[in-house]
């Protein structure tokens, strides 16, 4: 019935029938007004007090105002019909269950049943006006009712039988077929099929009562065929603002088409233009079975309900305990909506839905059998025990979606396709959240539920940004569904929806719908595969578009890989489902817990080598604009064998798994709809990770070594990115972290975390830092200058993508959108911006004209070189500055291109001067033959008619078409004008095109220059971290480091202190210390000490110190000299790891192991306390024979410290290690386990460790320590004792000596 809103019926009142509406037009106000003159009549009726009640309903662009009182509604835009008279029989009183035809203006007539009103239980009523109305519920999905004007009411014999009120409709036609199944029924059989619930419909016209049902399956229905373009035809509030004093009669219509205004609650107060398009399309009574009458009870949004009335800012979140009064189901989705309390039903409910009189605690989506997780299965019906079982689908059962309308159906479906993501579902101006995900939207965002059974929430369209980053940091992949049809595109069709974009914590770009994310540091997504011992990896930072490709052998440990892993901030794993080894499994889960996993089927998702190389040819994702051959990066000649870019391409054999990996990124980028513009950046780099030498024979350092490695183990243990708590602050990264740039501190991890290995790069940096420290003054302005510097790096990439022409088959290409004026500015501001900062970073290198720059690599980066270094940015400044108005860009959301930006726009642009001209020359050409003055007059489409003085008329050539005239004046269109306005007119929509897509061209030239860009940034990232460490060498006390190429290795340090710990002291109050490896000193230092003495610190102090020094910054000692080291490695700290079943001594063990076999004699090792696991035998064993294998075979420096003194007085026998201890004074010479720690490194070793002093400090009750101290004193004498006699049968030499001392020991 709906269907026919805008096929408008003349309705011919009957003798003495009242007027149709007391405020239309004149001509419809006689009570006897002819048909004639009713059809003719063409006038708007508008909106004006009524005698009675009255409410608007919007109908396109028609306004009708409906008589309360009456009940009648008066059209005033009909279009001639064929008329029906009505005669005034009326129906007897009780006539419930009578079948009959029934009428409302404006909308064709439609087979009804007569039905008690649920207010008022009855029938039958007449108005204050004397108006006889009938209550009929209409065959129509959702079933709707209304009080109709009686004489309206025809008896329904069947549709063969009342052809003169069929229509050639397939709604009506169904509603017919509908009801031709009741026509043999009885009337209490009809009404047995009738459940009745409350209504909004009261009688009295002083009733107060809010009416604010609508539900949300109506909302997605009505919105889907809104009408996006016109902003003047009538939109609907969410907010509820209706009433029943304002509306007499409320009627939710059957089944229309054009657009009516309704009251929608929601938590937003945004306009909300809704579409009836989406109402079912299916068979109540298939749908349906009968259910009880439920109860009376006031609703919420009601009068009573105060909550609905309160502002938006002033609700608080709501769960779903008790959502609202039950209600009768209109389908299985909408278990109970707003539109569902509005209609009485013929009602069958599923099998699957629970309905019940109490208050319902639980929401539809609870209720889906096939949704608990005993009997869910994917879209293949595979249950979850299945190997082949893919948890991102869902299977949806097809009797269910059949009877959901036609919006929640598409919400299905594209659940079921994609049931990991979070879908902010399109509707109108609104994202909305349905069943499972709205639960997750009000948990985590605080959003409100919307009325009704099932879950629903939603926000405006502008907050997408902060929403979906909100869900995406706490680990949800948000995916982004918006509407791709205009109302009326697809004819009898709902408005078609598609996933736009798939937003994860690997994926976000940061673009203008997303919003910024607070995180500075890089978050890569990461594929990895293996095959026989190597591993192939793909790194990508969506954010900034550079791809990173590697290939390595690697050992049991997995050792290359965590390393590489501790070095980038993965936030996101792809990997082949089933297909990866358990070992790698524990790498991925061990060392990215955190992250999220998304397993990739092999081939079909993970794709190998030469599908992905096919697939990179085939996108053409390396055709530039304008251009038919690919030019490929050059990255892909060196991985690849054959032609470039053809089909017959394959990788090379030891890049196969490193391109495979790329191909899983490709497809899950291709999968979140952002693959294009990232490949089309063309920006992709090798990464070899450093070598890990067996053992190193020779006695200079590897030349292929140019990185020092600090595996995962090491960055853990020394806290360089973080604390052992997971804190930022207290790292080494957070105490050297002064820049300003966001490049700069993402620059300045990948420094910490690989520092260098050539000492004439080193000695760059450090003259660099040198050269800045001289300058103190100039430091300062340059940090002031760049702290004003945006992220540029992300700034580039941002411009890039919106640079790039998206194809017509990307669904964002067809996305509606109502903020794109909001999204225009967003994409200017970041050109203004980027235009800006690189305006900034060209003062910036200014500054340094008058500075005396002696360093290298300072003038490299500080100085302008079009080759090298800092690149010449003023001409292309000039350009981009100069080329728009930016004030008015800003402000309109548009931008006008002056000549030479879009060539385009110059050529129509051009063409449209000249056709003026040729206007211009024609009007002068008729001006002489005329000899009187000629204008041109009009606008539009009416442009170019030519204002001729009357007197001059007789002298118009015969050609010439008479438009209009003025007194004075007769107006011309000459022959040429017709044409040339044709041209001109085509031209302009040309122009229009043009500078439609003038900000996309102007951001595609601006990344032509991607190069140039990128080397600024680049320059001024070194710059950002050389201040950083500059900042830092010159607040500490430090000093700038000696490095020493030398055929043996070496350490000394003088007053060495601990980088991370100074901040935190007073000066003076941390005790300095000396290390000397090498030189004249042995390679191994053993260090014992009391328990809590300082020996790790003292162990963690030196491998940063080393850190800072191949950072090529100044380190915190009164001197240091050193030769390279190629690793550092260390085994600090006890812990086990129960994930992997593996114990304590066992992990240290495994530690230790990657030390044995991969440590050479220019790296730096750093054991503590190696053995504590196991027994104190086996431990001191296994310790002794390790320091044992790295003094002799390896020969490293190494700091080695123990609590076995029994181990470290044979190791000082030996001679082939130093000796040292962290001092310690004895403050009470009856106790000797009373102590105070001194921190300093002395010679020799410490007789003991002092434990039960660190038991006191811990607590532990004094009558415990002091059984445990006799309980030692006796172990000790026991093992002196064995040790002794061990002694005496090894040397006879030694008897007296040996007797003497254990004539002592007997008689303690």
């Amino acid at each position: 019935m709906f269907s026919y809103m805008k096929k408008f019926f003349k309705v011919v009142p009957s003798k003495g029938s009242k007027p149709l509406c007391p405020t239309t037009d004149n001509t419809l106000s006689s009570q006897n007004a002819e048909p004639s003159k009713v059809s003719k009549e063409k006038s708007r009726c508008k909106e004006k007090e009524c005698k009675g009640k009255k409410r608007k309903i919007g109908l396109d662009d028609e306004i009708f105002d409906t008589d309360a009182a009456s009940g009648d509604c008066s059209e005033t835009s009909a279009s001639p019909v064929e008329e029906i008279v009505i005669s005034d029989d009326d129906l007897d009183k009780d006539q419930r269950g009578n079948l009959v035809w029934a009428k409302l203006e404006g909308f064709p007539w439609w087979p009804a049943i007569v039905c008690d009103d649920p207010e008022s239980n009855r029938n039958q009523r007449t108005n204050k006006q004397g108006v006889q109305k009938t209550h009929v519920q209409f065959f129509d999905l959702p079933p709707s009712r209304a009080w109709v004007p009686a004489k309206y009411c025809k008896e329904y014999r069947g549709s063969g039988t009342d052809v003169k009120f069929v229509e050639e409709d397939p709604d009506q036609e169904r509603a017919c077929k509908e009801a031709d199944g009741f026509v043999s029924k009885s009337n209490s059989e009809r009404l047995d099929l009738l459940v009745v619930t409350n209504s909004d419909d009261k009688e009295n016209v002083g009733s107060k009562r809010t009416s604010k049902m609508r539900s949300v399956d109506e909302e997605i229905s009505v919105v889907e065929n809104m009408d996006l373009d016109d902003e003047k035809k009538t939109q609907v509030k969410r907010k509820n603002e209706e009433s029943d004093d304002d509306v007499e009669q409320k009627v939710v219509q059957p089944k229309k088409r054009a657009r009516k205004s309704n009251v929608i609650d929601s938590d937003s107060d945004s306009d909300y233009a809704p579409d009836p398009e989406d109402e079912g399309e299916r068979s109540a009574s298939e749908e349906f079975q009968q259910s009880p009458k439920t109860p009376k009870s006031k609703l919420p949004g009601n009068a009573g309900s105060t909550e609905s009335k309160r502002p938006l800012a002033a609700r608080t979140p709501v769960t779903p305990k008790t959502p609202v009064t039950p209600r009768t189901p209109i389908t299985p989705a909408y278990n109970s909506s707003r539109a569902a309390a509005n209609l009485a039903k013929f009602s069958r409910t599923p099998s699957d839905v629970k309905v019940s009189s109490a208050e319902p605690t639980q929401y539809l989506h609870h209720t889906l059998k096939w949704l608990k997780p005993e009997t869910i299965k994917d879209r293949e019906k595979r249950p979850p025990s299945h190997e082949d079982y893919d948890a991102r689908s869902l299977h949806v059962p097809l009797d269910f979606l059949s009877k959901c309308t036609p919006g929640m159906r598409q919400w299905w479906e594209i659940k079921s396709k994609n049931f990991d993501l979070i879908l902010f579902f399109k509707v109108g101006k609104f994202y909305e959240l349905y069943h499972m995900d709205a639960e997750i939207a009000v948990k985590e965002l605080g959003l409100i539920y919307m009325k009704g059974t099932f879950a629903h929430c939603g926000f405006p369209e502008k907050a997408f940004g902060r929403y979906s980053e909100t869900l995406v940091q706490k680990g949800f992949r948000v995916a982004r569904i918006e509407q791709t049809s205009r109302p009326g595109e697809i004819k009898g069709k709902p408005v078609s929806r598609e996933v736009c974009a798939v937003i994860t914590k690997g994926t976000k770009t940061h673009s203008v719908l997303e919003g910024q994310s607070p995180e500075v540091q890089n978050c890569y997504l990461m594929a990895v595969c293996e095959e026989e011992g190597q591993y192939g990896v793909c790194l990508i930072d969506t954010s900034v578009g550079v791809f990173t490709l590697s290939q390595f052998s690697d050992d049991r440990h997995s050792s290359r890989l965590r390393t590489l892993i501790s070095h980038y901030n993965i936030v996101q794993v792809l990997h082949a489902r089933r297909e990866i080894s358990n070992k790698l499994q524990n790498v991925l889960k061990m060392e990215l817990g955190h992250a999220l996993r998304e397993p990739l089927s092999k081939e079909k998702e993970f794709w190998g080598p030469n599908k992905t190389l096919n697939q990179l040819a085939s996108g053409k994702y390396f055709v530039e604009e304008g251009q038919e051959d690919a030019t490929w990066p050059k990255l892909f000649t060196d991985i690849t064998v054959g032609e470039e870019g053809s089909f017959n391409a394959e990788p090379k054999e030891e890049f196969s798994l490193a391109v495979s990996s790329l191909g899983a990124c490709i497809f899950y980028l291709k999968k979140c709809l952002i693959e294009r513009p990232l490949l089309a950046m063309k920006q992709f780099q090798l990464f070899t990770p450093e070598q890990f030498h067996v053992r190193n024979g020779g006695n200079t350092f590897p030349s292929d070594t140019q990185k020092l490695v600090l595996d995962n183990i090491s960055i853990v243990n020394l806290e360089i990115l973080q604390t052992s708590e997971g804190k930022h602050e207290g790292s080494l990264l957070s105490i050297l972290d002064r820049c300003v740039t966001a490049a700069g501190k993402r620059l300045l991890r990948q420094w910490v975390c690989a520092p260098l290995c050539n000492p004439q790069q080193i000695n760059q940096r450090l003259d660099a830092i040198d050269n800045l420290l001289a300058n103190p003054g100039k430091v300062k302005q340059v940090r002031t200058a760049l702290k004003k510097v945006p992220d540029l790096e992300r700034l580039l990439r941002k411009i890039h993508a919106q640079g790039v022409k998206m194809p017509r088959e990307h669904p964002d290409s067809r996305a509606v959108m109502f903020e794109v004026e909001v999204y225009s500015k967003k994409k200017i501001v970041d050109l203004v911006n980027s235009l800006d900062g690189f305006g900034k970073l060209v003062s910036v290198i200014a500054l340094f004209e008058d500075v005396q720059i002696t360093s290298e690599l300072l003038k490299e980066i500080a100085s302008v070189d079009a080759e090298e270094g800092f690149p010449d940015l003023t001409h292309l400044l000039k350009f981009y500055q100069d080329c728009f108005n930016k004030e008015e860009a800003l402000q309109k959301g548009i931008i006008v291109p002056k000549m030479g930006v879009n060539d385009d726009y110059d050529n129509v642009t051009s063409e449209i001067e000249t056709i003026e001209e040729e206007f211009q020359t024609l009007l002068r050409k008729y001006k002489s033959q005329l000899q009187c003055g000629l204008n041109f007059f009009g606008a539009a489409k009416n442009r170019f008619q030519v204002e001729v003085p009357e007197s001059a008329s007789k002298k118009v050539p015969s050609s010439w078409e008479v438009q209009s005239q003025r007194k004075g004046f007769v107006r011309y269109y000459f022959p040429e004008a017709r044409k040339l306005k044709a041209d001109l007119e085509k031209a302009e929509i040309r122009k229009e095109d043009a500078l439609k897509d003038t900000m996309r061209v102007l951001f595609h030239k601006f990344s032509k220059h991607y190069d140039l860009w990128s080397r600024a940034v680049k320059c001024s990232a070194i710059l950002d971290v050389l201040l950083s460490l500059a900042l830092y060498g010159s607040s500490h006390g430090t000093t700038r480091p000696e490095i020493v190429v030398s055929k043996e290795p070496f350490l000394k340090i003088e007053d060495g202190t601990h980088p991370t710990l100074m901040p935190s002291f007073s000066p003076g109050e941390f005790i300095p210390n000396d290390t000397s490896l090498g030189g004249d000193q042995k390679l191994c230092l053993v260090v014992t000490g009391p328990n809590m003495g300082g020996k790790s610190t003292l162990m963690r102090q030196v491998g940063l110190l080393v850190i800072l020094a191949q950072m090529g910054c100044r380190v915190p000692a009164a001197s240091m000299s050193f030769s390279p080291v190629d690793r550092i490695f260390t085994r600090l700290g006890a812990s086990d790891n129960i994930v992997r079943g593996e114990s304590t001594f066992f992990v240290e063990l495994s530690e230790t192991s990657t030390i044995l076999t991969h440590a050479s004699k220019h790296s730096l090792v750093l054991l503590d306390e190696l053995g504590r696991g196991t027994a104190t035998y086996d431990g001191t064993a296994i310790a002794g024979s390790v320091i044992e294998n790295i003094s002799r075979e390896i020969q490293s420096r190494t700091l080695f410290s123990t609590h076995y003194h029994r181990l470290v007085d044979e190791l000082g026998e030996r001679g082939e290690v130093t000796l040292g201890h962290m001092s310690c004074l004895n403050n009470n010479e009856e106790d000797e386990q009373d102590i105070t720690f001194l921190y300093k490194l002395s010679p020799g070793s410490c007789p003991k460790s002092f434990g039960f002093n660190a038991a006191r400090l811990a607590g532990i009750p004094e009558p415990v320590i002091t059984n445990a101290h006799k309980i030692s004193n006796q172990f000790e004498r026991l093992s002196d004792r064995f040790h002794i006699f061990g002694k005496l049968l090894k040397s006879k030499s030694d008897l007296d000596q040996i007797c003497s001392r254990l004539g002592a020991i007997l008689s303690s």
